[in-house]
């Protein structure tokens, strides 16, 4: 088995998923053909449309479920979301509410056509319990103008989007006649800090700060009303109205508690988030003020696990653990606290000291799979398989339904040389989930240890299939093709694995 592939995926990757107006790094020198199953923008005919994630009801009330509350949506509103791409957010958010207007609206006609949107309202509805009630409405729209109908919708969207805005004054004048009165604009965006400067995934565009996105809308009328972090979040929507008596409201309840916001930016700093001591210092003075800050910043746990994620994607695993701490002696009844803390042990390979996380998250909360999954797997990491297949069907007890359980457990049983058990595992990962080309690859690597070489290579061809930019695939086809003798084959599949590695290294 390759160390070097992961199955260890507990952290979704929410953010990216809830992003999308950026077409990631991973597309081609055409940026509109991209046969990889699992990118974000994917031609793959295995993909029910283009752009964005198919998920199902239960991924859709995971991420979007909070995203429905913080954005206010009611029945009857009328909403309209500006660089929309395929509409597959909207398609998403029509799952968990009804009766709502969408306006998709986008200047990319590759992106969001007739087709593309039919193709996303299909999926999307499909994972409603009822009849779709909500109705959809194309916009094509321009640089400068949006061609939405003016003094029209209740809430105005732009996911990830802002940033990607060349003609940004015309565009904020053309969005302020498209409200309706008492109308709101929702920006939701990456964001840097006083303390950390940040880049959007995929097109590597400087983010901006709370502070700076503030000035750019007040000289437009656009005031900020709301928000449920601190403007120093790296992921926040920003809900703006014309209503300054309104936002000066919401300003003087902020400054009630900035100087515990401004302690709390400091874990966004490298020298206070590595120093324990310093960390242990602005919690204590923080939980004697928790319930004032949670008044006013309802997701300040959000916050705070974000400036810890940042740091985790930087390696930064002192500082990651540090701040994660945070949440657990902020909320100690949380399970999602020590979850997320036990994720960054596991990282950083404190593996005990992750296992001791996830114990803590399985006392508050008996059926946390999540928390059963990443004890097994730091387990296989302490080499006690023994325990780890133990935790391993308890995980799958609890939730038989996700794929990478099931995977896991095929991993664990590889390892113990168990192939014909592992190959049953893995079988059942793809019965589960049948576009993730992983699963195919470890298929492959188990049949081809029981000398199944038609299986192998089949396994081979259908992780190809699904993500032809995986030159590790194309190697280890090679080596199987010399197993059975296909010398030209295996000839041709290294020179492909190294032509795509040149041209995809990630």
């Amino acid at each position: 088995m390759k160390k070097e592939r992961s199955y260890f995926s507990i952290l979704p990757l929410v953010a990216a998923a809830l992003l999308s107006g950026c077409i990631g790094s991973k597309v081609g020198k055409d940026k509109y053909v991209n046969m990889d199953v699992t990118a974000i923008y994917s031609t793959n005919p295995e993909r029910p449309f283009r752009y964005g994630y198919p998920f199902n009801r239960k991924q859709i009330e995971e991420f979007y479920g909070q995203t429905v509350i913080e954005y206010g949506i009611n029945t009857g509103d009328v909403i309209a979301e500006v660089g929309a791409a395929s509409g597959w957010l909207d398609g998403a958010l029509s799952v968990l509410v009804d009766s709502v207007t969408f306006f998709v609206q986008d200047i990319d006609t590759n992106l969001l056509n007739e087709e593309q949107l039919d193709a996303v309202i299909r999926h999307f509805s499909s994972q409603r319990d009822t009849p779709q009630t909500n109705s959809f409405t194309m916009v094509i729209g321009t640089e400068e103008k949006t061609n939405l109908p003016e003094a029209y919708f209740d809430k105005i969207i732009l996911n990830n989007t802002f940033h990607e805005i060349h003609a940004a004054d015309s565009m904020i004048k053309d969005l302020a006649t498209k409200l309706n009165s008492g109308g709101k604009l929702i920006i939701y965006e990456k964001y840097a800090n006083a303390y950390k400067k940040t880049l959007h995934g995929g097109c590597n565009i400087k983010a901006k700060t709370g502070d700076e996105m503030e000035q750019i809308f007040e000289p437009y009328g656009f005031y900020l009303t709301e928000i449920s972090k601190p403007k120093s979040a790296f992921y926040n929507y920003l809900i703006f109205e014309k209503d300054s008596l309104r936002a000066q409201h919401c300003a003087a309840k902020r400054n009630t508690v900035s100087q515990y916001i401004n302690e709390l930016e400091l874990l966004s700093r490298k020298d206070f988030s590595s120093d324990s001591a310093r960390v242990v210092s602005i919690a204590v003075n923080c939980k004697n003020h928790l319930s004032e800050i949670s008044e006013i910043y309802p997701s300040i746990k959000d916050y705070i696990s974000e400036i810890g994620d940042e740091w985790l994607e930087e390696e930064r695993y002192t500082s990651a653990r540090n701040v994660l701490w945070v949440n657990t002696f902020l909320f100690p009844e949380d399970p999602q606290a020590y979850l997320l803390l036990g994720n960054a042990q596991y990282d950083s390979k404190k593996y005990q000291e992750a296992i001791d996380s996830y114990a803590k998250v399985m006392s508050l909360d008996p059926k946390n799979a999540e928390a059963y999954y990443g004890t097994a797997m730091a387990l296989v990491d302490l080499h006690d398989y023994e325990n780890a297949r133990e935790i391993f069907i308890s995980t799958i007890y609890l939730d038989s339904l996700n794929a990478d359980y099931h995977a896991g457990l095929g991993a664990l049983l590889f390892l113990e040389g168990n192939y014909d058990e592992s190959i049953e595992s893995y079988s059942r990962a793809i019965q589960l989930n049948p576009i993730d080309p992983e699963f195919y690859f470890f298929h492959a690597c188990a049949y081809q240890n029981v000398f199944l070489y038609d299986e192998t290579l089949a396994d081979f061809d259908r992780c190809i299939q699904l993500n032809p930019n995986d030159w590790e695939s194309y190697q280890y086809r090679a080596r199987a093709k010399w197993e059975v003798g296909d010398k030209p084959g295996c000839k041709m599949d290294k020179a492909k694995a190294k032509m795509v590695k040149k041209q995809w290294p990630e």
